[in-house]
């Protein structure tokens, strides 16, 4: 069974598939995953065709904070660079759902319904914060409000996906609270 995980940008996935982790239960993170993808010569070469050779930040590495700059101020460019991700994302969903058919997986995948990757999914995680919750929090981890909004424009609003959702935390207090919401999910 897979719990996909999904929230807006900043809303405390991590922290929460942190918890998973800890608890014991297994956790695929779409983040690192695409991380290992964005390492790859296949993405290197498509985003260099793109782009041009200045998408690197030294030999064979891409620069993330051109890409960011370039993706987040143009949807067709973010579409290009999403869809290099997401078709290889989801052919590992389909592979972990049948290996995971009888216990439990926690996938975080923060783009899960724009990608349409819910279907992979048994049930759905939505973590929720406000939005000035959110913007402090990502303020002290250095990004700007223009970054921030920029992200979020591209992003399902919270309250969409809190509708789609089999469950929802929210987000707006201390750890120790996300971590007692997140104990009455595994309790159902």
């Amino acid at each position: 069974m897979i719990f996909g995980i999904t929230g807006s940008f900043g809303s405390g996935k991590s922290e929460l598939t942190r918890f998973f982790r800890e608890k014991g239960f297994p956790v695929f993170s779409s983040d690192s995953f695409c991380s290992c993808l964005l390492d790859s010569r296949e993405i290197a070469a498509k985003a260099a065709e793109r782009w041009g050779s200045g998408i690197f930040a030294s030999e064979n590495i891409l620069d993330r904070k051109k890409i960011a700059a370039i993706i987040f101020s143009d949807e067709k460019e973010r579409k290009f660079w999403e869809e290099l991700f997401h078709r290889p994302l989801r052919e590992k969903l389909v592979q972990l759902a049948g290996e995971y058919r009888d216990s439990i997986l926690f996938a975080e995948i923060p783009l899960l319904y724009e990608a349409g990757m819910e279907k992979y999914c048994d049930r759905v995680i939505v973590v929720s914060v406000s939005d000035d919750v959110r913007t402090a929090r990502l303020a002290a981890r250095g990004f700007a409000p223009a970054e921030v909004a920029a992200r979020l424009q591209s992003q399902m609003p919270d309250e969409e996906k809190c509708k789609k959702a089999d469950f929802v935390i929210f987000n707006n207090g201390t750890i120790a609270l996300l971590k007692q919401q997140a104990e009455l999910i595994l309790k159902q």
